[in-house]
């Protein structure tokens, strides 16, 4: 099922400032993290509800191959994505976009 996905501007920047991360590694690296993501997005439509619950309302999954989570918070026939968050940051950064 398609699912229409909105985005916290906070997690569009910290995808962009990934994907510019692994580019400037190697631009097929960049191109994987996309994908990853992508595929990752993809999963979450089609079972929203599959993945752990995070403080009451988000849920989390990890994109593959990479330390990063997808966290997204399941609205109705919406999926709203509140932050790409690298495995080594502090939770509270995200946790207050709730």
């Amino acid at each position: 099922m398609h699912r229409p996905v909105t985005y916290h501007p906070e997690a569009v920047a910290e995808l962009r400032e990934a994907y510019r991360w692994y580019r400037d590694i190697r631009p097929a690296l960049g191109e994987k993290f996309f994908k990853n993501v992508r595929d990752t997005i993809h999963k979450i439509c089609e079972q929203p509800l599959a993945y752990p619950v995070l403080k009451d309302v988000a849920r989390c999954k990890r994109v593959s191959h990479f330390p990063y989570n997808l966290i997204f918070i399941p609205e109705n026939e919406n999926i709203r994505i509140i932050a790409a968050f690298h495995d080594s940051r502090d939770p509270q950064q995200w946790i207050k976009r709730l």
